[in-house]
Formats: C-alpha cells, structure tokens, sequence
C-alpha cells in the first residue's frame, strides 16, 4: 500500500472518531468536559460564595462524569459534595448515598487532594459515615494543611472546637484557622468566626454577624438562630423568629435543618401543629443519615401520626437507630418486644435491648427491666404449673 494512501486512511479514521465523539456527547451519552467544569465551578460557587446550589440533574452528570474518570479527584470532591448536600432531594439516585459520598471522598483523598482529606477527616473525627478514628482525623487534617488550603483551615476550625478541653486559649487558635480560610476565599469559614464571638462572650457582634450571614443565605447561621429564638438564648425568645429562620434553612438540604424544621410543626412552635409537615421533615433528616430524624420518623410510622401505620417502615427506620448507637432506639425496641405490636413478643430479646438502653442512662429503662423480670418470673410459674398439672407428675399413687 502506497505511503499517501495509508496517511489518507489514517486521517480518514481520525475523523471518523471525532465524530463519533461528538455524536455520543451531543445524544447524551455522557457529560462533556464543559459540563463538568460548569458543574465544579457552581459547586465551588456555593461551597465559597453562598452562591446558588446545583440543581440535582447537574449533580447526577457530574456522578456519571467522575465513573468514568477515575483520576480527576477534584471532581469526585465536588461531587460528593453536592450528592451529600442534596440527599434531602426527592430523586430516589441521590437517597441513601452516604456510602457514595464517602467512596468519592477517600479516593479523592487518596489522589492526595487536599479538600477531600480534611473533609473525609471531619468524618472520621464525627464518625460521620465511617467508624470514628481520631488517629486517622488527625493524618488526613495534617496532610490537608500541608498547601494552606482554605478548606483545610475550615476542617481544622471544626477539629479544634471538638476537643474536650475547648476554652478561650483554643476559641482564639480557631478563630485564626477560620480567619486563613476566609482569607482563601472560602467565605463559609465566616459563620466560625460569628460562632467562636460567641465563645469568647462577644454576644451583640456574634448575633449581627449571624444575622447577616443568615440573609446571605448560609443555613447554619439561619439554624442557630433559629435555635437562639426557640430556646431565649443569645437574643429574646420569639417563636415566630425561631420557625421563620427554621424554614429558610432548609433549602441546602442540611438534615439537621430539617430535623429543627420538624420539631418546629411537632411543637407548633411559630406555627400551626402539623403532625404531616413534622413526619415529612423528619423523614428527609432520616434519609439523610440522621440517627436522632430516624428514631422520630419510626415513632411516626408505628402510631400512624402524620402518616398511615407502617410497622414495616417503622421497624426499619427503628433498627437502623439502634445500629447506630441510639440509646432511645434500644428502648423502643425492647418495649417493642415486650408489648407485642409492632414486633413478635420475645422476652429474651427485649432484655437485652433494654440492659443496653439502661446503660446508655435512658430513663425508664429500669422500670421495664423490673416489669420484665417480674414478667418472667410468672411465666416461669406458670410453666411448673403446668407440668405439675400433667398426668403422671403427681407424687401419690
């Protein structure tokens, strides 16, 4: 073959492929790099700048972008970020994705991207998704600092206000960490800096300064204010304050938000008590992993209040508290075995559940473990007795 033809084919092939490229991007075969930089960038806006978050279709193609391209660790970063942020949406693809999250965020961190180590540290510092491991909090938080990356300093605000021995020395050391994250562009760091005047008794600067960045739309400072007004903290008691904030906060997803925004219809705290409203919000916190949301969405379930009975929902939500270390769970599970509703009576089990919940302080944990020894002391009576009654057990003859 002559040398000109075989360079003809060779272009020819060439254009044939980007073509073919071009066919599979256009008829949405997968994201195109323009889509998953617009994707990052509006992520990145939100993350730094409160901007507006990413709607969830732009979320799903940054996921389907991060499959195939298994080295852009920034990517997997953000997209953990968002699918986190948006698992209160109702797209059933972005519920119960915490496992995802924390795949994305330790291969990411295993690419040596900053970002991805101090936040998978926080996980690991909270046991957020993960076993909890301060050991390996403390590597990833050390390995983050390492580039003087904002995010890192706002991981390391949240480290130092963890620790036990957290007084005016530490507020001041995690007031600089907040300050350098700000200083790097990430603006979130600044409801830090409003929480910690707090702690160093700076009340009226740390309240205007929530309040301002409650308007700028960050939902933690919407929250505790909320919280502030529920419970006369900080500022005067005012409860339509407290649900006006509550319901501006839940528009990140935030689970605690919602879990707020349901005790608010629950209690009707600055609103009308809405049995519906308080299941649906607790059941968006359940969704997103929260142990407290899941307790109170299966309390919901097993009496039909605010939505139809359903002891299968409700047993799982249950179980899935106790799982997770909730003492209150325990207790409603071996009261749950005892009174024979909800679950097949077995005493045995009901013990057990009970001996953890009473050693975990729950009140009311004792009273049933007296009721449920009393319980099976007469079972067992009852059980001699009815050998004793059984013809050929009598001593005479």
């Amino acid at each position: 073959m002559k040398p000109c033809l075989i360079y003809k084919i060779a272009i020819l092939l060439i254009m044939v492929a980007t073509s073919d490229r071009a066919l599979c991007n256009s008829a949405g075969d997968g994201p195109t790099q323009d889509q998953r930089d617009s994707a990052v960038s509006g992520l990145k806006k939100w993350a730094f700048e409160y901007g507006p978050l990413p709607d969830s279709e732009t979320v799903k193609a940054l996921s389907v972008w991060v499959d195939s391209h298994g080295d852009d660790f920034e990517a997997m970063y953000w997209c953990a970020r968002g699918i986190e942020t948006g698992c209160g949406s109702e797209n059933a693809w972005i519920k119960h994705s915490q496992s995802k999250v924390i795949d994305l965020l330790e291969k990411a961190a295993s690419g040596k991207f900053a970002p991805a180590q101090a936040t998978l540290a926080i996980k690991y510092l909270l046991g957020d998704g993960v076993n909890r491991d301060l050991s390996q909090a403390k590597e990833l938080l050390r390995e983050s600092l390492r580039d003087d990356d904002p995010i890192a300093h706002n991981a390391m605000v949240i480290y130092i206000i963890s620790e036990k021995q957290f007084d005016g020395d530490q507020a001041e050391r995690a007031m600089a960490h907040a300050e350098l994250a700000v200083k790097g562009g990430y603006l979130r760091a600044q409801y830090f800096i409003a929480t910690l005047k707090l702690q160093l008794n700076e009340v009226d600067a740390a309240v205007r300064e929530l309040k301002r960045l409650a308007t700028a739309g960050e939902a933690r400072a919407q929250l505790l204010l909320s919280k502030c007004y529920q419970e006369g903290k900080y500022v005067d008691r005012d409860e339509n304050a407290a649900f006006s904030f509550a319901t501006q906060a839940v528009k990140d997803g935030n689970r605690d938000a919602y879990f707020n925004l349901a005790n608010c219809f629950s209690r009707g705290l600055g609103t009308q008590v809405d049995p519906s409203k308080a299941f649906t919000c607790y059941e968006k916190a359940a969704t997103c992993g929260m142990t407290a949301a899941k307790v109170e969405a299966a309390k919901l379930c097993l009496t039909g209040t605010g939505t139809k009975v359903d002891f299968e929902r409700g047993r799982g939500w249950m179980f899935q508290a106790a799982d997770e270390g909730s003492g209150e769970a325990m207790f409603n599970i071996g009261r749950g075995y005892i009174e024979g509703l909800w679950l097949d009576r077995d005493l045995n089990k009901a013990h057990i559940f009970l001996e953890r919940s009473s050693k975990m302080g729950i009140v009311g944990s004792d009273i049933y473990l007296k009721m449920l020894d009393y319980h099976r002391d007469q079972d067992m009576e009852s059980q001699k007795s009815v050998k004793t009654d059984k013809p050929g057990n009598s001593k005479s003859k």
